[in-house]
């Protein structure tokens, strides 16, 4: 019987322990909202000035569609402009492998904070081994020049050719 009694007891104390405990005791401010720390110290003022947003790089590679030997590939790129008024951007595309097509240059007119998108097709060359080819994108807007590598996918004479934009790594071979 005493057990009975010792244990309802416990349970009673244990209840009542949670709901204490759950009770908040944090005083309000005048605006309804609890305060942390000291009563009467305000929340500070949100900045004024908002921030800068980031910056817009001047080129990114976007990326490429795969190619055979003796096909094109179209890479992509994203020419971006960080100023307050349009701005043309000239740009050079080079590579590694000596391909005929390349280099190509020319230049882009970019909107005022904004970015455009640049379409630069290669051909490669009929004996061109399959692999990964680097290219490589310099773009001057102004007196800034950015610099950006990409990747062309050549894919051998049997395989069909992703319609889809390689933007890195190596592709799985079933």
């Amino acid at each position: 019987m005493n057990y009975r009694l010792f244990s309802s007891a416990l349970v009673v104390f244990a209840v009542a322990g949670v709901v204490g405990c759950s009770e908040r005791r944090t005083p309000l401010d005048p605006s309804g909202s609890q305060t942390v720390g000291r009563s009467g110290v305000g929340l500070a003022k949100p900045d004024s000035i908002p921030p800068k947003p980031p910056p817009i790089p001047i080129v990114q590679f976007a990326g490429a569609s795969d190619a055979r030997p003796g096909e094109v590939s179209i890479t992509r790129w994203l020419l971006g402009n960080d100023r307050n008024q349009a701005q043309t951007i000239t740009w050079r595309l080079t590579d590694d492998a000596g391909w005929s097509s390349l280099p190509q240059s020319g230049s882009v007119v970019v909107p005022k904070n904004g970015t455009q998108l640049l379409e630069v097709a290669v051909a490669v060359p009929d004996s061109t081994v399959p692999g990964f080819y680097p290219v490589h994108m310099a773009a001057t807007l102004r007196h800034d020049t950015a610099t950006a590598d990409g990747v062309i996918h050549v894919t051998g004479q049997d395989s069909i050719p992703s319609d889809s934009l390689r933007i890195g790594g190596r592709p799985t071979h079933r």
